[in-house]
């Protein structure tokens, strides 16, 4: 485990641990476990499709989960394996301000070296569920590389403090 604190924000990596995706986004947790089959890939996929049902990404396990902790309050801040370049990302709090500040500092911390370019709210689709979603394309200030970061905020999205 490692705690990071610059400025105010304090986030905690918990390393070493693998979950599952979540139950809100499947009826049944997805299964790692193929019996007495070694060649098999065993990573399921989840597609993440747009509001068009054009699949965005597939999303796997979780990879790592953060707490933002500003003012007392905690943020559980949960970050997919992608099988893309992008990453997706899912903001756990009950309230949009909280949601939205845990959204940029996530962003300052994993990616130091980049600024926001443009952000939109979209929809997504996760097993025929529509959830909200804060896309951000971010760019590198050395090199130009562009990078989109999906949010996923049903858990604060309209709710205010």
């Amino acid at each position: 485990m490692k705690i990071i604190c610059p400025m105010l924000l304090v986030m905690v990596i918990l390393s070493c641990k693998t979950y599952m995706v979540p139950k809100d986004y499947v009826s049944e947790p997805l299964s790692n476990n193929i019996e007495n089959d070694n060649s098999v890939n065993t990573t399921e996929r989840l597609p993440v499709f747009t509001s068009n049902d054009e699949i965005i990404l597939e999303i796997g396990q979780i990879k790592d989960v953060l707490y933002y902790e500003p003012d007392e309050e905690t943020v559980e801040i949960v970050i997919f394996e992608t099988f893309s370049e992008d990453d997706f990302v899912k903001i756990c709090t009950d309230y949009s301000s909280l949601g939205i500040s845990a959204e940029y500092a996530w962003i300052r911390y994993t990616y130091p070296e980049y600024s926001t370019v443009m952000q939109s709210l979209i929809e997504i689709k996760i097993n025929d569920k529509t959830l909200p979603c804060d896309l951000l394309l971010i760019k590198n200030n050395n090199t130009g590389e562009l990078k989109n970061i999906y949010f996923e905020i049903s858990d604060f999205f309209g709710k205010w403090k």
